[in-house]
C-alpha cells in the first residue's frame, strides 16, 4: 500500500509504524507540508505539477511491483477529485482518512465521492457527505504500542494531575478547576503561556499564530460556505463568537498557579502520562464546558492515555461507551463542579485508581491500538491484513516536501534511509 500525506508528525508517530504490521509491503509519499499547503507561494500553481509528478510515480508502482491501495491523509486543498479518479482508472483502491469530522468537515467535500471509502474518526457532521453518496468508514483515532505500551522511563518527573495538549480556553477553565482543589497540577503543550497572559483575549485562531492566508479563505468561502451553513445553522456562528469570548481574570490567574512547563519532550510522553495520578482529558469543541448545545469530541489522548497505563479522568462525550466503560475502564466529568469532586476523592483513594488504569490499559491494548484501526479499515476495502510483529519493508518513493522525511519515531526508518531535505518542492514554489 501507499500512505500519501503531508509532513505532520502524528502521521509518523501513529500510522507508519503499524502501517508496517499490517501490510506487506508500504511505501510513502510525503506530498506538500500541511494539510492544506496554502502557506506555500503560488500553492495552486505547484499542486498542478506536484500531483503531475505524485500520479507519475504512482503508475511506475502499479506497472512494476504492483500496488493494491492508495490511503490519503489530505483534504480537497491538495487532492482533488480528478486526481481520485486518475488513481482509481490504475485499479487500485483510493482511501482518504479524516480526523477532524467535527470542526472541518467539509474540507472532503469535493473529493470524497469519488473515493472507494472515506475513512472517518467521528460520528458527526455525516449527513452531507451521505447525500453526495460517500461510502464512510467509521475509524476512530487510536494509540501506538510503539510509543505508549511500554515502561515509564526512570527519570520521567512523578505528577499529580497532568494536563497534556496544546492551550485553549477549555483547558484553561479545566486547569483552573483542578488548582482550586490541589496545587499539584502540571500543564505541558504549546500555546500555554500566550493564552495565560494578563493580555490574553481569546483563543482565536489568530491568537495561537494560525491565522490562514487570504487565498485559503477565498477558496473555503467558494467551495464550503453553503454547505457549512446548511449543516451547521447557528452552530456556526457559535463557533465564531466562542474564539472571541475572553477569559477572567480569576481563571486566568488561578490556571497560570499550576506548573507549566511547555511541549513535552517526545521521548517523555508516554512517561509522564503512566507517572501521572490523574491524566486529565478536556474535549470540549465549542460553546462552554457543561452546555448541553456544545461539542465534545474523542481526541488522540483518549487511547494514549489508557494504553501507557494513566488513570484517565476525560471530559464525557457522545462516543465515549463506545471506547470504554465509565467507571471502571476510564473515569468521565461533564462539568466543572464535577471534575472538582472526582480529582478531589481520586487523589485520596489510590487503589481504586489503579485498579482503573489497569483495566483501562487493558482495554486500549485490546481494541485500540493503530494496527486494529488499520486492520478493520483493510477489510472493510476487501484487503487482507498481515499478522506478525515484524515490520514489512517501507520506502520512500519521493518526497515532495520541503522538509527532510522524520525517521526518529519508532518504526519510521525505511529500508536504506529516507530521502534528504525535498528541492522538489523548494523548486516548484520558487518557480511558481
Amino acid at each position: 500500500m501507499l500512505l500519501v500525506s503531508g509532513l505532520d508528525r502524528w502521521v509518523f508517530q501513529n500510522l507508519v509504524p503499524s502501517l508496517r504490521r499490517v501490510c506487506g509491503r508500504v511505501y510513502c509519499y510525503p506530498l506538500g507540508d500541511s494539510m492544506g499547503n496554502w502557506r506555500i507561494r503560488s500553492w495552486p500553481a505547484v499542486r498542478e505539477r506536484l500531483m503531475s509528478r505524485f500520479l507519475s510515480d504512482v503508475r511506475g508502482l502499479v506497472k512494476g511491483p504492483g500496488l493494491d491501495l492508495v490511503l490519503t491523509v489530505l483534504y480537497d486543498d491538495t487532492l482533488r477529485p480528478r486526481d481520485v479518479r486518475a488513481l482509481r482508472d490504475m485499479g487500485v483502491r483510493v482511501a482518504t482518512y479524516h480526523v477532524d469530522m467535527n470542526m472541518q468537515w467539509y474540507r472532503v467535500l469535493r473529493h470524497a465521492p469519488a473515493l472507494d471509502v472515506l475513512a472517518v474518526s467521528h460520528m458527526q457532521n455525516l449527513e452531507p457527505l451521505a447525500r453526495r453518496g460517500v461510502q464512510m468508514h467509521f475509524m476512530p483515532m487510536g494509540a501506538s504500542p510503539d510509543r505508549y505500551d511500554r515502561d515509564p522511563v526512570p527519570d520521567a518527573p512523578e505528577t499529580g494531575v497532568l494536563m497534556l495538549g496544546s492551550a485553549n480556553r477549555h483547558r484553561v477553565r479545566a486547569v483552573a478547576a483542578c488548582r482550586e482543589v490541589t496545587e499539584d497540577v502540571d500543564v505541558f503543550g504549546p500555546g500555554w503561556p500566550g493564552l495565560l497572559s494578563p493580555d490574553a483575549k481569546s483563543d482565536s485562531a489568530e491568537s495561537n499564530g494560525i491565522a490562514q492566508p487570504l487565498v485559503k479563505r477565498l477558496f473555503d468561502f467558494r467551495h464550503y460556505l453553503v454547505p457549512r451553513v446548511m449543516a451547521e445553522g447557528s452552530d456556526l456562528l457559535a463557533r465564531f463568537v466562542d474564539r472571541a469570548r475572553p477569559l477572567d481574570e480569576g481563571t486566568l490567574r488561578l490556571a497560570s498557579s499550576a506548573r507549566v512547563h511547555g511541549h513535552a519532550p517526545e521521548g517523555l510522553v508516554g512517561s509522564l502520562l503512566a507517572r501521572s495520578r490523574i491524566a486529565l482529558g478536556v474535549n470540549q469543541r465549542t460553546r462552554e464546558i457543561g452546555d448541553r448545545r456544545g461539542v465534545a469530541d474523542s481526541r488522540l489522548r483518549d487511547f494514549e492515555a489508557p494504553m501507557s497505563g494513566a488513570f484517565y479522568l476525560v471530559q464525557s462525550f457522545v462516543d465515549l461507551p463506545v471506547f470504554y466503560r465509565t467507571g471502571s475502564e476510564v473515569e468521565a466529568w461533564s462539568t466543572l463542579e464535577e471534575l472538582k469532586e472526582k480529582v478531589r476523592y481520586f487523589l485520596d483513594h489510590d487503589e481504586e485508581r489503579a485498579s482503573i488504569a489497569r483495566a483501562g490499559r487493558a482495554r486500549a491494548r485490546k481494541d485500540h491500538s493503530w494496527d486494529a484501526r488499520l486492520g478493520d479499515l483493510l477489510h472493510r476495502l476487501g484487503l487482507s491484513a498481515r499478522r506478525g510483529d515484524a515490520p514489512c519493508p517501507m520506502e520512500v518513493v519521493a518526497n515532495l516536501s520541503s522538509r527532510p522525511w522524520c525517521v526518529d519515531s519508532p518504526g519510521c526508518r525505511p529500508e536504506g534511509g529516507g530521502p534528504g531535505p525535498a528541492p522538489e518542492l523548494e523548486s516548484l514554489a520558487r518557480s511558481g
